[in-house]
Formats: C-alpha cells, sequence, structure tokens
C-alpha cells in the first residue's frame, strides 16, 4: 500500500487492486489421509512385495493361538459364559493367513492418525457392519504391511476409492504368479488383447441380448464407451459417479459385476490381461482406449438395466436374494459368467483365458440358455421369481428381434439361411458377405444340431453330408480357443481351423496375411476382407460400422466351385425360378446352351478338381449308409464272398448331379430294393451250393443292376418335371 501511494505522489500508472475472490480450498483431515494413503498404495513396486514363507505363517498361527488363549482367560475371569468365553477365542483367531507382504508406511508419510481417520470414516460409511468389519481388517493390514485379500479390499476401496487400491492387488497377483507364470500369461494374452484393440464393441457383442429390452440404456452404454475411449478424466468420473449412485451398495452387495483398468486379473475385462499391449509405444494409445470403451461401457449398461428394474421394484418388497437374482441375470446377459468369488474355478480363470478366447463371455451364454429355460418352465408351472420373469422376458424379445432382422433382411434381398446343420445358419448372407447378429449363440445352436443330426451342410453347394460327431465338438473347442492357443494348434496339426493345410509361406505374403489373421485386430480383418472379396459396395460400406460395435461380419474369398455355384443359381432363379440343385437333367441343358459361360466355369471347376478327394470320401460314407440299412443275414453274407455296395455317385447321368434331397432318394430306393431282393436271394437253395467266387459275382451283378434301375427311375421322374415346367414356361408366355 505504501508503493501505491509513492506512485500516486510521484504521477505514476497504478495497475488496480483485484482481490481474490474464488473459495479457498478447504480439504478435511479426512479427505488428506485418504490422499496420503492412496499416495502410499501408489508407491508401492512389486520388488518391495514378497510372499510368506510356511515359518512366519506357522508362528502367525502361534500369535493368535497365545491372543485366543489369554482373551478365554480374561472371559473367564469376567464370568462369561462358556459359549462367551469360545467366541472371545474365536474372535482372534478370525481372518485368513497373510500370502503377501510389503514394507510398513513410514509415520511421516501415513501417521497413526491418518489410520484413525479413515477408521472413522468406515464408521460412517453406509457399508452394512459386516462389510465395516471387512474394511477395517483391510486398513489394519495394510497399516501392518500386510496385503489384504481381495473380499476386505473391495469394502475398503468403497470409503477410500477402488483404483489405488486394486492397484495392491494387482501387484500382488503378479507377485504369487512369478516371472515364469507371468511370462507364460503375458506371451498367450498379447495376441488376444491386439485382436480386442481398435474398437467399440463389447456392449455391442457381449450386451446384444439386452438391446431389445433396454434399448435405452444400451445406447446410452455404446455413448458411454465413445466418451470414455476419448477421454481417461471422463472414465474416471463416470466410474465414480456409478460408484455414488444410491443403487451402489445394493449392487455390490447382490454382486454386480463392475470391472476396472486397474490390471488386477480379478476385475479387469478378459480381453484386456495383456499389460504388455499397454505399453508398446502407438499401440497402448488405441489398446487402452479401447479397454476403457469396453469397461466403462459396459459397467455403464449393467449399472443402468439393474438401477432400472429395481427402482420398478420400489413399490414392492424384495429380499436381498431377489436382487442376487437379479444381478446373476446381469452378469450373464452382459458377457459375464457367474462364477464363485475366490473357487477352484475363479482361481484357474486367468490361465483358462490364455487357452480360450474370452471364457467368462462363453459360459455366459451357456448360463443364458440354461436360465432361460429354467425360467420359461417356471412360468409355465407358476413357479416364476421375479428375476426369471425379466430374464424370460428379455430372451423372448431378444429371439423376436432377430427374427424381425432376418426376415426384413430376406425382403430387401438379402438371404438367410435356415438349416441348422449349416455353418451360415442365422446368418445374413449378402453376396459374399456373412452379418451374424446372434451375440455367440449361433456357434452353439449350429454345432448343437450337427452334433444331434452327425451330418452337416456345405455353404457352397448346399449339400448334406454325414459328419462325425467327435469331429464337430473338436470343432466348436478349437473355434474357442485364444489366438495363441490356436496356433500352437495349427502347427502341430499341420491345418488350419478349416481343415485345410497351412501356407508354406514361400512368399512374403503368405506370411503377411498369415500373421494379420493371429495379431490384426478384429475391426481392421473384417474390414480388409470386406474390401477384397465383397462384390456389394453397400455391404463394403457397413461392415466396418458394424464389425466396429460388435456385429460378426465375415466376408469369404470365393473359389471357382462358389462362384459356378452363385452363377447357376442366378440364371436357374431367373429362367425357372427354381435353385439349379433343383433341376432335372434336361433343364440343366437348356440352361447351358443358353449361357455359355457356365459350361466354361464348369470347366475351370473340373480344372481345379478342388473336390475330389471330398467327393470319393462322400460317395463311401454314403456306401456305407445303405449296407447299415441291410439285414444282418446280408450283411454277413456280403462279408463272406468280399462284396460291397460301394461309393454312390452324385452325378448319374451326363454333368446332372443329384441334389441333396434326391441323393437321399437314391440312398433310400437302393436300400429299399436290395432290402426286397437279397434276402430272397441268398436264401435260395440253388444260391447257396455254389462256390464263393459264383456267389460274389451273384451279388455283384444284382447290386449293379439294383443301382441302374434306381438312378433310372430318378431320371425319369426328373425329365418329366422338366417338361412339365417347360410347358407350363411356354404357357405362361
Amino acid at each position: 500500500e505504501a508503493q501505491v501511494a509513492d506512485a500516486v505522489v510521484e504521477g505514476q500508472e497504478v495497475e488496480p487492486i483485484v482481490e481474490d475472490l474464488s473459495e479457498p480450498d478447504v480439504r478435511s483431515d479426512l479427505d488428506l489421509s485418504i490422499d496420503k494413503l492412496n499416495d502410499a498404495i501408489a508407491s508401492i513396486r512389486i520388488s518391495e512385495i514378497r510372499e510368506v514363507t510356511e515359518i512366519e505363517r506357522t508362528m502367525e498361527r502361534g500369535r493368535r493361538t497365545a491372543k485366543a488363549e489369554e482373551a478365554k482367560a480374561k472371559a473367564l475371569d469376567s464370568g462369561a459364559s462358556a459359549d462367551e468365553v469360545f467366541q472371545a477365542g474365536a474372535a482372534e483367531l478370525a481372518g485368513s493367513l497373510p500370502e503377501t507382504l510389503f514394507p510398513e508406511f513410514d509415520s511421516d508419510t501415513v501417521s497413526p492418525m491418518d489410520f484413525e481417520n479413515v477408521r472413522r470414516a468406515i464408521l460412517d460409511s453406509k457399508l452394512q457392519t459386516f462389510e465395516q468389519e471387512r474394511a477395517r481388517r483391510g486398513l489394519n493390514k495394510l497399516q501392518d504391511g500386510i496385503v489384504p485379500p481381495v473380499n476386505e479390499l473391495e469394502m475398503l476401496g468403497v470409503v477410500i476409492g477402488r483404483s489405488k487400491v486394486a492397484q495392491i492387488t494387482a501387484l500382488a497377483e503378479a507377485k504369487k504368479l512369478g516371472k515364469l507364470k507371468g511370462l507364460l500369461l503375458e506371451l498367450t494374452n498379447f495376441p488376444t488383447t491386439t485382436l480386442a484393440s481398435f474398437d467399440i464393441s463389447m456392449v455391442g457383442r457381449q450386451g446384444i441380448t439386452t438391446l431389445p429390452k433396454y434399448p435405452k440404456q444400451w445406447f446410452e452404454a455404446v455413448i458411454t464407451s465413445y466418451k470414455a475411449a476419448y477421454s481417461e478424466a471422463y472414465a474416471q468420473q463416470a466410474m465414480n459417479d456409478m460408484d455414488t449412485d444410491e443403487w451402489a451398495d445394493i449392487r455390490r452387495r447382490a454382486l454386480v459385476f463392475r470391472s476396472d483398468t486397474d490390471g488386477s486379473l480379478s476385475t479387469a475385462e478378459a480381453q484386456f490381461y495383456s499389460s504388455w499391449a499397454k505399453r508398446v509405444p502407438i499401440l497402448r494409445i488405441f489398446t487402452k482406449a479401447s479397454e476403457r470403451a469396453a469397461v466403462v461401457g459396459m459397467n455403464r449398461l449393467r449399472t443402468s438395466i439393474f438401477n432400472k428394474v429395481a427402482e420398478g421394484w420400489t413399490a414392492t418388497q424384495r429380499t436381498d436374494q431377489n436382487y442376487r437374482e437379479l444381478a446373476q441375470v446381469v452378469n450373464a446377459s452382459t458377457g459375464r459368467g457367474n462364477i464363485k468369488r475366490g473357487g477352484n474355478l475363479d482361481k484357474v480363470l486367468p490361465f483358462l483365458n490364455a487357452a480360450f478366447f474370452s471364457p467368462r463371455y462363453v459360459l455366459s451364454r451357456f448360463e443364458l440358455i440354461g436360465k432361460t429355460g429354467k425360467s420359461l418352465v417356471d412360468l409355465s408351472t407358476g413357479k416364476q421369481t421375479p428375476a426369471s420373469k425379466i430374464l424370460a422376458h428379455e430372451m423372448v424379445s431378444f429371439v423376436g428381434a432377430g427374427l424381425i432382422v432376418m426376415v426384413l433382411a430376406e425382403m430387401m434381398g438379402a438371404k438367410v439361411e435356415r438349416d441348422p446343420r449349416s455353418s451360415d445358419f442365422g446368418k445374413i448372407k449378402i453376396g459374399r458377405t456373412r452379418i451374424d447378429i446372434w451375440g455367440g449363440f449361433q456357434q452353439i445352436a449350429r454345432s448343437t444340431a450337427q452334433l444331434m443330426t452327425g451330418q452337416s451342410r456345405a455353404v457352397s453347394s448346399g449339400e448334406i453330408f454325414t459328419k462325425n460327431r467327435l469331429e464337430t465338438f473338436g470343432r466348436f473347442i478349437q473355434s474357442k480357443l485364444s489366438p495363441a492357443a490356436g496356433l500352437g494348434i495349427e502347427l502341430l496339426s499341420g491345418k488350419d481351423f478349416l481343415g485345410e493345410p497351412l501356407p508354406t509361406f514361400e512368399t512374403k505374403g503368405e506370411l503377411a496375411d498369415y500373421v494379420m489373421q493371429k495379431l490384426a485386430p478384429l475391426v481392421i480383418q473384417d474390414t480388409i476382407d470386406a474390401l477384397r472379396y465383397s462384390d456389394n459396395k453397400a455391404v463394403t460400406a457397413v461392415a466396418f460400422p458394424l464389425a466396429f460395435h460388435g456385429i460378426g461380419v465375415q466376408t469369404y474369398k470365393i473359389n471357382a466351385l462358389d462362384d459356378l455355384t452363385q452363377m447357376r443359381d442366378h440364371y436357374s432363379t431367373r429362367v425357372f425360378g427354381k435353385e439349379w440343385k433343383n433341376l432335372g437333367p434336361l433343364s440343366q441343358d437348356a440352361l447351358r446352351e443358353y449361357k455359355p459361360q457356365i459350361v466354361e466355369q464348369e470347366g475351370i471347376v473340373k480344372f481345379e478338381r478342388r473336390n475330389a478327394s471330398f467327393d470319393v470320401k462322400r460317395q463311401r460314407e454314403a456306401g456305407v449308409t445303405v449296407e447299415k440299412s441291410l439285414s444282418r443275414e446280408v450283411r454277413r453274407e456280403m462279408d463272406s464272398v468280399a462284396v460291397s455296395v460301394g461309393g454312390l455317385s452324385r452325378t448319374i447321368v451326363r454333368n446332372w448331379r443329384l441334389n441333396a434331397d434326391l441323393y437321399k432318394k437314391y440312398q433310400d430306393d437302393l436300400s429299399f430294393l436290395l432290402n426286397k431282393v437279397l434276402p430272397r436271394i441268398i436264401n435260395k437253395p440253388g444260391y447257396k451250393s455254389q462256390s464263393p467266387e459264383v456267389r460274389q459275382k451273384i451279388l455283384e451283378l444284382i447290386i449293379k443292376e439294383a443301382r441302374s434301375a434306381v438312378r433310372k427311375n430318378i431320371v425319369l421322374k426328373a425329365n418329366m418335371r422338366d417338361i412339365e415346367d417347360i410347358r407350363k414356361g411356354v404357357e405362361d408366355d
């Protein structure tokens, strides 16, 4: 003020004095204590953590036993009852033995008064009594330099914040795994993490079943995913808002799963276990963004659905069991299978994740199927629970919406495969692209149908062929393997997932394609395949946004046989209104003359002979099927003279190939004819008196003539149908 006065006297300009009117940053002792504790936890390094030795465990048991005896003696002296004496001793023995230790916090860093302030905060929190006790035990262990178990840290995290508390859990997990196991988990999970990065797909893929029933909550979760991917600060604020809303305590007690980005195996989303991917320059930017989108988006979806249902229950009286059942439905519906915490399966889950691609997600699909079936039964018998009604409604809405989408797609010109034996079952087919909207259920439905029937339907030709059930089951398991485990299986077998030989890697292009399949993010792979192989510009345009949001998009490279199939079906549908396989030989020959390019493409297919070994195998299987239909007496006679039905060719006249239905009729008619003729022949006295060589020739001749008669009958009926179709076509013209 004196300087200002002097300046005024001397005629100098004076800067105006502006008072700071902002509120001072007043922080309570509790806030300061919590910050100091969190900073101390964040400063712990993995090198400072060590596992407790068995000697130290024994000493701890002895210390607790001594305290228990002392407590019992005091209780006896005070005149307590026998039951109260035992309770006093049990209180000193309670609690799990420590597994990992770290250097105790220096009193200058976190003072005893700081710990007391946090204890007061625990006492004043909304935690229930037993939850407060867990939080208190966890805090006491931190003060003693002991890493608390997860359940205690979880309760303590409610009071002081989850993020820093979870860091010490991640460090303890890494220490217990050891360097070798940790290295193994990193190696096996790194490809999984890279595949799952670069997109906002978790809500669309794992939470797709909730979309029809909870569209508002679903789209809010997608928007939250975008914001979390863009801003780490937003992600932290969103997590904090969810942790402190009015239903947070009920969700926590009901065990609604809450994932985190802290690096702990117990709270991380399974696709983001690898920490290596979060350290590689450039890659880490996209990996961390994708993880935030997945974690915050899925937490938002679970939170919003649970809160919506719980708010609808406020007018009725609900028990803790009702909320736990609701939490199980929410977890399973969002791709998180319900596994008992601390159970044997929960302990090995990190290693299962190294072998399988998101095993908890796969488990949730089976869990939903089982729970939905039970819910529908309970509804029909009047034994439903509030949660079972919600699940049944959700899944019925999901299936109904999916069927509507398929019908609309067909109306717009796309194709939909209805045969559950086909790998395209339930998919929307647009040219060479397949769109899967079923969120992991399509593979289960297809594999179940193939296991039940022992059959599969070829994608390109539509032919039905026998498929070994063990092979079907093995393929399903292989489809769920992690990239690292799948690579190991392929290298050992020398074949890829489709059974094709591995590339020889003679060119850099082959090697680059193979590496891209194993490491490139799925959204990039799907988009590149659409750009390479799709013959539909509209599909190419939507491939990226669909894959980016978790909808399955696959575009296949088509070979000569596939091109021929599409060409034949295109012209046969235009001219006769039928697929090529449903035409007779006359109609097919007429189309060949009308469109010579069909003949040209057939020549290319014959040159490649791609399916030669495949056809031979199926022909033999068809012959074996006919033989098995014969009586035991006939089969015994055929074996004694070394006669078999032989393979049944699908091409029975010129270039006409039987479709699946006619091929089945060929087998059935031949079986019927042989069962009618052969028993009478082999039981005739004149036949029995012949030598084995003569009996062999007789049976071979009968089988040959029977096959010829059945083929001629099939061709005759097909020609008659063709003539009728052509006559109708002429009349229509």
